[in-house]
């Protein structure tokens, strides 16, 4: 599965700001939207990671801000990219009979990872169409009037003007 390039939205920042003048509870809005389009991910993830006692999972945190989601696992768990993404861990390290433990790897250049880069590429297109949705509604909730039909249709004649360019038609 190939690793799905992360979701930017262009005018966020300007987005945010013409919220913030509008109305006052307009940003707590755009993050709590942006979470709920997280936790879309998080859902999808959080079951996958195998238990033993429960540390790795529960060491997994979703956090949104105005202007990104992210989701964060190991910051106290040591082996939390040996479990997502693989490797040697153990005693020794190097390879079998030295009591190190082996998991098949999906580092880099890869990438993948197990469980929060793999359910994002499963979910991507839920996840850009509660993207929109999310977007959309606090921009209504604010009284502005957004139109994602538009920035499709540019976002859309945009790639088939650079694919034209790389294929030279």
């Amino acid at each position: 599965m190939a690793v799905p390039e992360t979701i930017k939205v262009v005018g966020l920042l300007q987005f945010q700001q013409a919220l913030k003048q509008l109305e006052a509870d307009a940003p707590k809005a755009l993050r709590i939207a942006l979470k709920g389009v997280g936790n879309i991910v998080y859902q999808d993830a959080i079951p996958k990671i195998p238990v033993r006692t429960g540390r790795a999972k529960r060491s997994a945190k979703l956090r949104a801000d105005q202007r990104r989601v992210e989701i964060r696992a190991g910051d106290d768990v040591p082996y939390w990219k040996w479990l997502d993404f693989g490797g040697w861990v153990g005693r020794g390290r190097s390879g079998r009979g030295t009591g190190s433990v082996y998991r098949k790897w999906l580092g880099k250049p890869v990438g993948n990872g197990r469980y929060f880069w793999h359910s994002f590429a499963e979910k991507q297109d839920e996840v850009q169409r509660a993207l929109d949705m999310a977007l959309l509604t606090v921009a209504r909730r604010a009284g502005l009037q957004a139109d994602f039909a538009a920035r499709r249709e540019f976002l859309t004649q945009d790639a088939a003007d650079r694919r034209r360019e790389v294929t030279g038609g």
